[in-house]
């Protein structure tokens, strides 16, 4: 039996789809599974982009080790929630030790986040 071009289509398209679904099914779970950071710069300007890059670093760093043997998303809201002052601390030092006095501020909240791409990843969009 000789299989039709539109056949050979339809078969290609019918394992891109179930290869499409399961990515974006580990997506879903990757999302939900997240608590992201935002941090929001003074401006577009250069130093205030340089700034926050060295606010997110300092922040994740403080928070690696406060989520240390952390089991479940749950308890890492938890830590996060009881430790907004200490962040908001962290983050406060790397503006001030910048030479800036800008008003720092930590907080958990739900917000939305669009797709982000990186070198070797991309975290899909989600709350």
């Amino acid at each position: 039996m000789k299989i039709k071009t539109w056949e050979i289509a339809l078969l290609i398209a019918i394992i891109l789809s179930v290869f499409a679904g399961a990515a974006s099914a580990e997506r879903r779970e990757l999302s939900e599974n997240l608590i992201r950071l935002h941090v929001v710069a003074n401006s577009d300007s250069e130093e205030d982009q340089n700034l926050k890059l060295a606010v997110r670093d300092a922040v994740l760093n403080k928070v690696s080790g406060l989520l240390d043997g952390c089991a479940d998303k749950a308890e890492a809201e938890k830590i996060i929630s009881g430790n907004t002052d200490a962040l908001a601390l962290c983050a406060e030092e790397v503006v001030r030790e910048r030479g800036q006095s800008y008003p720092v501020t930590a907080m958990i909240k739900r917000e939305a986040f669009p797709t982000v791409k990186y070198d070797t990843f991309a975290l899909p969009a989600g709350e």
